[in-house]
């Protein structure tokens, strides 16, 4: 197994401002190391000014079957791409834990939600590449039901930013919790009209140490 299941489990469920998740250790060292070295190399995706996405260059030539859990949506810039291209402990954390019925069913306890019908969509971010609008107050649209962040730095200066942070309400300052990017560290948001939340403005520094490091 890839996930510390006891730890997804035994979340800390809050209710206020409105129903979050934390998790503690929930990847354990070794496979948190190894999903760090094979972490999906930079060839993959594309850089725009609201994100990175799957380079469609890559893919020439490929045929993904349309069942397969991946999309494809060319105009946007966001394509899906075979699972195979993944090492394996990224394959086996994906097709046989994310995207399985005892991860769902566990999600569906902690959120008070009925997700039979919601698809999993997995994404990789580097986390100097935050889109501009993560760094200011907003809630998620609707069809982001529930989200679950997971993070692979083994260490993260605080100066750098690029913290999560639950807030109650638009205002920036209203911080209820603040959740660094380390790996030990996991948080889950229920989508909702007041689910605010943010990510802290990262340094250029963090983009140096982590293209040098």
């Amino acid at each position: 197994m890839v996930l510390n299941w006891n730890a997804l489990q035994n979340a800390v469920v809050h209710k206020s401002p409105y129903r979050w998740m934390q998790f503690e250790n929930l990847l354990p060292e070794d496979a948190s190391k190894e999903l760090i070295q094979s972490f999906p190399k930079a060839e993959l995706f594309l850089q725009r000014d609201d994100g990175w996405f799957c380079n469609p260059g890559f893919l020439k030539g490929e045929v993904i079957d349309p069942n397969s859990g991946w999309y494809s949506d060319v105009e946007k810039g966001m394509v899906g791409f075979p699972i195979q291209y993944l090492s394996e402990v990224w394959q086996k954390l994906i097709s046989q834990e994310l995207w399985s019925p005892a991860y769902r069913e566990i999600m569906e306890e902690l959120s008070g939600l009925n997700l039979e019908n919601h698809r999993v969509i997995v994404s990789f971010e580097r986390r100097h590449s935050r889109p501009e609008r993560a760094f200011i107050p907003h809630t998620d649209s609707k069809h982001k039901t529930f989200t679950h962040l997971l993070y692979l730095h083994e260490q993260w200066p605080v100066e750098w930013g690029g913290s999560f942070r639950v807030l109650s309400s638009e205002q920036p300052e209203s911080v209820v919790y603040e959740n660094p990017p380390v790996i030990h560290s996991s948080v889950a948001i229920v989508q909702s009209d007041n689910s605010w939340h943010m990510v802290t403005p990262i340094s250029p520094m963090a983009a140096y140490h982590i293209k040098s490091g």
